[in-house]
Order: C-alpha cells, then structure tokens, then sequence
C-alpha cells in the first residue's frame, strides 16, 4: 500500500509539475549496447558522432552540431578531464571542471560576443553543420554548447551525466536552457558550467511546482522541449515516453 501511494504521488506530481498539454515522446539510451538512433529531450548522452539539432530550424541562429569529440580541439579538456578521476569526492570533481570549462575552455560566453557571432555567421552563410569542436577553438559558446561539451568532458571525468533541454522560468523570465544531470547520493541534480543559477540544484525541486530558490530567484522547469533531436548513425533505438523516463528516474531517487 505505500508503495502505491508513493507512485501515485510521484505520477500527480509530475502532472502537475509539467502541465503537458501532450506529453511529448522521447527516444533514450539506457545502456552501452542500446544506444539510441533519436533521443528526444529528456535525458541524452551526446556520444562521439552524433548529431544534435540546433536552433536554425525553428528560425533562430545555431546550426546543428557535430559531436566531433575526437578531435584534437578537445586533447586539453580530456586529460584535464582524466586527471580529475583520482578525486573520489563527484561533486569536487564537477566543480574543478566546470571552474576549468569557464576559464580556458569556453570564455566568450555572452550571446553577443564577436567570435559566437562570427562562428554562427560563418556556417549558417554555408548552410552546414558546425563542428562542436570549432567553439572549443574559438572559445565562444551559450548554454547548448556549454552544455554538450560538459556532457563530454563529465564522462571523460568518469562521471555518467544526461544532457536535458527545457523550458526554463527564473522569476518571471521564461527561456530555454541546456543543463546536465547527474546522479549523486542517490539524488539527480542539474548542474551547468553556463548560468550558476541552475547549477547543484536537485532535479525534483525543480520539477515541482513551487520551484527551487537559487541565487536570489525562484527557478524551475516548466516543460520539456520536444527538441533538440540527436542522431547517431548506426545505432539501436530504445523510445520511452518523457513522463515515464522522470517517473522512473524519480522513483529511483
């Protein structure tokens, strides 16, 4: 009986918390060997060529990504990255890298900084794909791509982590933003090397209707997106519904 009462608690919970006029369907990898061809918001691991749609296709500037992670753009990030391994403490280990990720891996962080704008210029003029690692050189990225190549390096660091993309309110303001999971002491919590107001805040706080108070505001998650889709050729897809994913992952907590 408390058992059901627990997952029925959970399951109002989440309805309410996420307010889907219709719950959007996603595609997630949950092993190794079972990755998934289209994941779709929710929980992704961005995995070595992959492809993670943009924003040009809903009429904004970024192009879709190549997760070209094994190129030598990235050599620096990843044995910093390793070295981290030796630390038991996760938690110390993901601040040392988000730290790291803001002072010499991704430095121009504002929207309107001239080496985004000029990256974003050059490939949406060739109608192509931007390589992640082409901000990694240009040290200019927003919160997708602070987030995709977290998601990268977290790993490198031994550190299993999902990269989630929703609809985000702080106060009032209501955008998207791009952060990473991972699970700590039996908690999901989102953590974000871009905007520290979402950064260590426990994932079910968020969720919830009242929201979490971080840095003076009052932030949450209002919905998750139905986009960005990430691709990879040649691989199995396993598709689960977005609510099922949370109620499973929650109940886990």
């Amino acid at each position: 009986m408390i058992k059901f009462l627990n997952l029925f608690f959970i399951t109002v919970l989440l309805q309410s918390a996420l307010s889907f006029a219709q719950i959007p369907r996603i595609e997630i990898p949950f092993t190794d060997s079972d990755r998934a061809l289209i994941e779709r918001t929710g929980f992704s691991d961005i995995s070595t060529g992959s492809i993670v749609e943009g924003s040009a296709g809903v009429g904004r500037m970024q192009p879709d990504y190549i997760a070209d992670f094994d190129s030598p753009a990235f050599d620096q990030l990843r044995v910093y990255a390793n070295k981290l391994k030796k630390i038991d403490d996760v938690r110390t280990r993901i601040n040392r890298l988000r730290t790291y990720m803001k002072r010499y891996i991704i430095t121009n962080r504002a929207y309107n900084s001239e080496p985004y704008l000029e990256l974003l210029k050059e490939y949406n003029a060739k109608g192509e794909k931007i390589p992640l690692s082409r901000y990694v050189l240009a040290k200019a990225g927003v919160c997708r791509e602070h987030a995709l190549i977290f998601n990268f390096a977290l790993r490198e660091a031994g550190i299993e982590n999902y990269y989630l993309y929703s609809k985000i309110h702080m106060d009032a303001q209501i955008e998207d933003h791009a952060v990473n999971v991972v699970r700590i002491d039996g908690e999901l919590r989102t953590f974000d090397s871009y905007n520290s107001l979402f950064n260590d805040v426990p994932l079910r706080g968020l969720l919830s209707a009242e929201g979490v108070e971080s840095g003076g505001f009052t932030v949450g998650i209002v919905r998750l997106n139905n986009y960005p889709k990430v691709t990879k050729p040649g691989s199995p897809s396993c598709e689960r519904n977005s609510f099922e994913v949370l109620n499973q992952l929650l109940i886990a907590n």
